[in-house]
């Protein structure tokens, strides 16, 4: 995201800050995802000029619009607004539900889009492009029983998906790298442009 557009998001949204976390190039930020299923520790360097990440359950409790994050329609775990729009959905590979998957992220991209309208109604913070990647994490007791090469592997999709399946082979406490994700993620080039999404 241009500096200019990460400084207008941060000024619109300066009265609640607990929702987001702000990035600047070069910074590093540790974030705790925890939910029913899960609980994952993840880090992200941002790589460009700004960028904003989120949990759409914090925007929805902060903002006080449902009462409850859990109320209103479904959405995904991780938002992360940078050079791209990158929409992270994390099930258990136990327990993941397909079914559900593409709702969450058609879901999640409405509210994505309502963010974003009320920082940038004119230009959308200059964001075009939209990943949407599903973390299934399968848990390993140690290092060596998994693949020692490869944590994270990305699944080619079938025609009709609308987002990638990543695979994370993990340890426990093992960090999710978010910059390596994304860049697992780009190199499939699978991604929508927001204009044909609306």
């Amino acid at each position: 995201m241009k500096k200019s557009d990460y400084e207008q998001f941060k000024s619109i949204y300066s009265q609640n800050r607990t929702w987001y976390k702000g990035v600047k190039s070069g910074e590093s930020i540790s974030l705790n995802l925890i939910d029913e299923q899960y609980e994952v520790k993840a880090s992200y360097n941002s790589k460009c000029e700004g960028a904003i990440l989120f949990r759409i359950e914090d925007y929805k409790s902060a903002s006080g619009l449902l009462c409850n994050k859990r109320k209103g329609p479904k959405d995904n775990d991780l938002t992360i607004l940078g050079d791209d729009i990158y929409q992270v959905e994390i099930k258990d590979i136990k327990k993941a539900k397909a079914a559900s998957i593409p709702q969450q992220f058609k879901d999640g991209l409405t509210w994505v889009n309502h963010i974003i309208w009320v920082s940038d109604p004119k230009n959308n913070l200059s964001l075009k492009r939209i990943y949407n990647v599903c973390v299934k994490i399968k848990d390993y007791s140690n290092v060596r029983s998994r693949s020692r090469n490869n944590n994270l592997t990305v699944r080619n999709p079938k025609p009709e998906d609308m987002y990638l399946t990543v695979i994370w082979k993990r340890t426990k406490d093992e960090k999710l790298k978010l910059n390596t994700l994304i860049e697992r993620v780009l190199s499939k080039n699978l991604y929508f442009n927001i204009s044909e999404l609306k």
